[in-house]
């Protein structure tokens, strides 16, 4: 949510164009992020361009939105982030949780939500760090393979062990 956020700031369109051209946006003046992860994904260089203008922006709302709910007493906030060790914000949390699928999985997912693009989630992992490095520094793993419910309840019996304290810190 917060990076399609930060999408919407007139500063980031207006970098976005000047890097990636015409073409990324779409008829309502909106973001075309399957039109930007094209230009992107196979130019490392843009790519990190790219990154050099949203990923401080993200942070920074990050940082806020933590503030903010430490202020309201929150027992915790969840950060969902794919490039979360890539990007230094493992550094904001005090747990990490690995929700794993099957490549194959992974794949399928993808492609059904781009719009069928194969090959999608295996060129996006390429551009992110090793899932058995961010693993095996998670403090817990959940399988996604199954259907939502069984994630559902993995992250349930997590969630509580976290927020009533049996989850080491």
């Amino acid at each position: 949510r917060t990076v399609h956020e930060v999408w919407k700031e007139p500063e980031v369109k207006a970098s976005a164009l000047r890097l990636l051209g015409d073409g990324i946006l779409q008829s309502d003046g909106e973001v075309d992020r399957a039109a930007v992860a094209e230009r992107v994904f196979p130019d490392l260089t843009r790519l990190k361009a790219l990154e050099d203008i949203l990923h401080p922006r993200v942070r920074h709302r990050m940082e806020s939105w933590l503030s903010d709910a430490r202020a309201r007493g929150a027992k915790a906030a969840v950060l969902d982030v794919p490039l979360l060790m890539e990007t230094g914000l493992d550094g904001l949390c005090d747990v990490r949780l690995f929700v794993e699928a099957p490549e194959s999985l992974r794949e399928t997912r993808t492609a059904g939500a781009r719009g069928g693009a194969t090959g999608e989630a295996a060129r996006r992992q390429s551009r992110q760090g090793d899932l058995a490095a961010k693993r095996a520094k998670a403090h817990a793993v959940i399988s996604n393979a199954g259907d939502l419910a069984e994630t559902r309840r993995q992250t349930n019996v997590f969630w509580k062990q976290y927020t009533q304290g049996g989850q080491d810190r």
